[in-house]
């Protein structure tokens, strides 16, 4: 559920593996990378919005309108972006311990293997019921709402469409076999700003976390694919631009729960938010923190039972992190004081 980040492994391997692993990281990275709310994936390059079926929802629960306009858009970042303009960093934060309520309800069940799954999330996303919410294509039929969010406007494209699309506009849902339509969205109010990238290599590995600082101090923070042992980084080019720092957590041992738990409670402590394997950022140019809480839940439960522990959690701005790796408690993380939300996530 996170947005934007290459999050830990929840398969009860070590949440710190020694360096020589990185490169294990490969396809979690490039499959998470492509993550997002309602399983965006930001690319660049304007195309003419497709005008089938579009549906505008705002996430004050006002009820949506069909239209044929498209949002004209001049560039942009992912889902539930609010990055301010002006100011960002140690006391421009809205008010000590800001942070995100969210509330979940359980929809229509879209299967992703269905080829006709987009139509079926998008007439899902126009029902009073599910304005202002977003689906989770993984927790199908799981919708969530976020508190402060954003008003999306929402439409059925083609799948020729998804390689040519403008850098605010995200692909909510499309069938898994690759057949067809998609449904796009975009915020209603949209934000004019650029990406750009660049690349760091991952060998020599010793010099790795070096290479990655020399560009998180010019603000490419956000790790957004790896071909091979190079990463491609991403920054938002902004007025007050991020200025990001990089760790590593290396260890020669196998990580239990405690040590595990206290180690990410530290570094949340300290800004720092976990990238993927072992190495964690933060941006220095704010006070965002991150909190953990250990959630004694059933690895298996009905959506009800799941919209229950979810809507009691994110009430308290917690959403569904990770899991321990050895007892498979789940994690839930909460963020607090954090402007830049492109580099936050949610």
């Amino acid at each position: 559920m996170e947005r934007g980040e290459l999050s830990s492994p929840l398969d009860g391997t070590s949440h710190a593996p020694v360096r020589g692993a990185l490169a294990s990281c490969a396809a979690a990275l490039i499959l998470t990378a492509c993550g997002g709310g309602g399983g965006g994936v930001p690319v660049s390059a304007p195309s003419s919005a497709a005008s089938q079926g579009q549906t505008s929802a705002a996430s004050n629960g006002a009820q949506s309108s069909l239209t044929t306009d498209s949002t004209a858009s001049s560039g942009g970042g992912p889902s539930g972006s609010t990055t301010p303009t002006e100011s960002v960093g140690p006391g421009s934060n809205p008010g000590p311990g800001a942070f995100t309520r969210y509330s979940f309800k359980i929809g229509p069940l879209a299967n992703y293997f269905d080829p006709d799954v987009a139509r079926k999330v998008l007439a899902a996303l126009a029902t009073p019921e599910l304005i202002g919410y977003e689906y989770l294509p993984l927790q199908s039929p799981i919708y969530v709402k976020a508190d402060p969010g954003v008003a999306y406007t929402y439409w059925l494209g083609s799948r020729t469409e998804m390689n040519s699309i403008d850098s605010q506009t995200e692909i909510v849902s499309a069938a898994f076999d690759g057949t067809g339509p998609v449904v796009f969205r975009r915020p209603v109010v949209s934000e004019t700003f650029v990406y750009e990238t660049t690349l760091v290599d991952i060998q020599p590995l010793d010099q790795f976390v070096a290479r990655m600082n020399a560009a998180g101090v010019n603000g490419f923070c956000s790790v957004i694919d790896m071909n091979g042992y190079t990463l491609k980084l991403r920054r938002r080019v902004e007025a007050n631009p991020a200025s990001c720092d990089f760790t590593e957590w290396a260890t020669d041992h196998p990580v239990g729960d405690d040590e595990y738990f206290q180690k990410i409670s530290a570094y949340g402590a300290a800004g720092f938010k976990p990238l993927f394997n072992g190495y964690y950022v933060r941006d220095i140019t704010q006070n965002a923190r991150y909190t953990y809480e250990v959630v004694d839940q059933p690895e298996t439960m009905t959506p009800e039972e799941r919209v229950a522990i979810y809507n009691k959690m994110g009430a308290t701005g917690a959403l569904a992190y990770t899991a321990l790796p050895v007892t498979k408690k789940a994690v839930y993380r909460r963020t607090f004081d954090c402007p830049r939300r492109w580099f936050c996530g949610w």
